[in-house]
């Protein structure tokens, strides 16, 4: 995807003016000038709206597209033409009121057909691209004016998630969470109501006992023994059925985790068969060009024409590459789930049947001195008083019975998402990606250093903790003066470029945001330089916005964005 041309009008601060800017083939620095309140970040977003119709403000939060368009006149246009891959698309959105068209090679997509412009602009202009990674490659900052080797471990989880686009890892440990502590009330509650219900047992338990007292002593004796036996009798089945009931829970959390981890598999196979057969139709594009000529009319495949799509074809055998392995590490991890719980689940029904044969001799047992003690209290005790008071507590200890084994279930789901929170935890997931992409970055950032003639050693451990070096001696962030973590910040932006552009190859136009400022002119006009390198080498339009003075002969082009009756503009040249 490569922007060609954006046109707008009525957009924020902007006018009805028509404001524009073309976006050559080759790679192009940018510099982007004006005073605070000008109209810059406005700016900024026009890519965004114009893929997505959406953006949001300095704090994160999203704008109302009711607040898109410029507040005096409305009818806010976005107009944008793209290349992908052969095909050139135009989009023409519009703010209050809202509408979006879609041009194909010329010709107005059909909404009959295709009812969803924006479904348009995701799967054949974008190939997927989220918001989040598309916005976070549109404004690459230094994480709010903080320095990368000094940050905090807030500051750290934020620029970790953007940089190897971990939002929707974060999304599910936001709802695993949630789940945690809905489950952990619930619980709670639950065994306030089992202590409830066992002073009521007590309470009848109690009046049970004063009418036994009261009873005729005759079969006082007998009495006793049927009840010791029955209640050695209750111990044994309770423990049975609780035993019963564990097996129970953990078989029933065991068929949980295998039905995920199979449908996970399948899910994951999926994608894996998806990767590989597009890594093989790249390999396969690859080779033909190794022929030299085309097999069919016999055109040599020479010329920077056929140069660019071979190098075109290697960046995306590369990131297709990487989009199989990790596809193939997620399929391997959940063809282990599902093993490790066929197992268990083969032996918690193989205990629970052993468990219930107990169960029925106990009852068996058990029932022989309940019909003696029957007979007993009949004789010596008014029949329907102590029954009531027999079916009152035999009733509660139902109760109380049914909410213990709620409790051992919620117990077993707060195991699994303990799991779960592992898992999607920064020792997780998070930290199996940084290890895979880890020395590709460290490597452009040793790379970037070398480049502005800066003497120092940078490296990122799995943490992402900094570890600096300066002639062969360590070196603390703390102990560095401002100038030296500023160059050493813009450096790590510059990496972060060639690592984001090797991620996301079909991305044309970056824009860095203060990368620059409080910089000294020769060591901005070295930063510059490297990114104008970067331009060139990566065929990519970079903007870089700042507030300070800069060695404008750099620059291949700078657009100022000024007020012009109250109204946003820009020149440029």
């Amino acid at each position: 995807m490569k922007i060609k041309s954006i046109k707008w009008r009525n957009i924020f601060s902007y006018g009805n003016k028509e404001e524009s800017l073309d976006f050559g083939d080759s790679g192009t620095l940018w510099q982007l000038t004006g005073v605070s309140g000008a109209g810059k970040t406005s700016l900024l977003s026009i890519p965004k709206l114009l893929f997505f119709g959406k953006t949001e403000d300095d704090d994160g939060k999203p704008i109302s597209v009711n607040d898109i368009a410029n507040w005096i006149n409305k009818k806010g246009w976005i107009r944008g033409e793209v290349e992908s891959g052969s095909d050139i698309y135009v989009i023409e959105r519009t703010f209050s009121p809202s509408s979006l068209t879609v041009y194909k090679n010329g010709e107005q997509i059909d909404r009959a057909a295709k009812k969803d412009m924006q479904s348009v602009i995701d799967t054949e202009i974008l190939k997927g691209m989220p918001y989040h990674i598309f916005a976070n490659l549109m404004t690459l900052s230094l994480n709010g004016g903080k320095s990368f080797i000094a940050m905090t471990p807030a500051d750290k989880r934020e620029i970790i998630d953007k940089i190897f686009s971990l939002e929707i890892i974060n999304k599910v440990y936001e709802y695993i969470k949630r789940d945690k502590k809905e489950l952990g009330n619930a619980i709670n509650i639950a065994n306030g109501q089992i202590y409830s219900l066992e002073s009521n047992i007590k309470m009848s338990e109690q009046k049970l006992n004063e009418l036994k007292q009261n009873a005729d002593k005759s079969n006082e004796d007998k009495i006793k023994e049927c009840e010791t036996e029955i209640a050695n009798y209750d111990v044994r089945i309770s423990k049975a059925v609780e035993l019963y009931n564990g097996q129970l829970a953990l078989k029933n959390t065991a068929d949980e985790t295998y039905q995920k981890a199979l449908s996970g598999m399948h899910a994951a196979n999926v994608d894996l068969t998806k990767a590989q057969i597009e890594v093989k139709k790249i390999e396969d594009k690859i080779k033909l060009f190794e022929q030299n000529k085309c097999p069919t009319c016999g055109t040599p495949f020479t010329g920077d024409t056929f140069d660019k799509l071979r190098d075109e074809l290697h960046n995306e055998l590369q990131s297709a590459t990487q989009v199989m392995n990790d596809a193939k590490k997620i399929y391997d991890s959940f063809v282990t789930y599902k093993t490790e719980s066929e197992t268990a689940v083969r032996q918690y029904t193989d205990n629970m049947n052993k468990i219930l044969m107990k169960k029925a001799e106990l009852e068996k047992g058990k029932q022989s001195y309940v019909s003696t003690l029957s007979m007993l209290r009949n004789s010596t005790v008014s029949s329907g008083e102590y029954t009531a008071i027999e079916q009152i507590i035999e009733e509660t200890k139902k109760n109380k019975s049914e909410v213990e084994n709620d409790v051992r279930q919620s117990n077993s789901k707060m195991g699994v998402l303990d799991i779960m929170d592992k898992l999607y935890s920064s020792d997780g997931i998070k930290r199996i990606m940084m290890r895979d992409n880890l020395p590709l970055l460290n490597s452009d950032i040793a790379q970037t250093l070398q480049d502005i003639h800066f003497p120092y050693q940078l490296e990122f451990d799995e943490n992402f903790d900094p570890h600096i070096k300066y002639m062969g001696q360590d070196r603390k962030p703390q102990n560095l003066s401002t100038g030296e973590h500023k160059k050493i910040d813009a450096a790590v932006v510059c990496a972060l470029l060639v690592f984001l552009k090797r991620r996301y190859p079909q991305i044309n136009l970056i824009c860095l945001d203060e990368t620059v400022s409080s910089l000294d002119y020769e060591s901005s006009s070295n930063i510059i330089a490297k990114l104008k390198e970067l331009a060139k080498e990566m065929n990519i339009h970079i903007f870089i916005v700042s507030h300070t003075q800069l060695n404008e002969s750099l620059f291949d082009k700078k657009i100022t964005v000024e007020k012009t009756s109250g109204f946003s503009d820009i020149t440029v040249s």
